[in-house]
């Protein structure tokens, strides 16, 4: 059992290594209500990556969102890959922040856009459905740092 840990640290150690955090900001609507959002995003290799994200809605009751996306690689534009287009599966926790009220677990569907801004700084644009008790359509704009 002691053979199997070492190599099975080492493998875990090197996966982080190769792996690139980056952190968001921005803010997300779904035309009714404005909120901020922050999020972690956690690329694993050139074509996969995963998000966890938060949002806090602006409104009386002041709801809340809480995504884990997975991000797929569908296409990347320019030379240096500049623009990358990515297709976003995942799960999706709403409070509707209304006292009693319990939350809803629900999926996201959609896609995400990165585009660089200045060398320390990308923009992306994630248009998203998620279906919960009904369907509803938000978008969230931002940077990662």
């Amino acid at each position: 059992m002691k053979k199997l840990l070492l190599p099975f640290i080492l493998m875990i150690t090197s996966m982080t290594c190769m792996a690139q955090f980056n952190f968001g900001a921005g803010l997300e609507t779904d035309f009714d209500i404005l909120g901020i959002k922050g999020q972690i995003h956690y690329q694993i290799d050139d074509t996969w990556a995963g998000q966890v994200s938060g949002t806090l809605f602006f409104s009386d009751f002041n709801p809340t969102m809480l995504n884990f996306d997975a991000h797929y690689r569908l296409a990347s534009i320019g030379s240096g890959e500049e623009i990358r287009l990515n297709g976003i599966g995942g799960f999706n926790y709403w409070s509707s922040g209304v006292e009693g009220a319990g939350g809803e677990l629900g999926f996201n569907l959609g896609g995400n856009v990165t585009f660089p801004v200045t060398d320390q700084l990308d923009g992306f644009v994630e248009p998203k459905v998620t279906l919960i008790s009904n369907a509803a359509f938000f978008m969230s704009f931002g940077v990662y740092f």
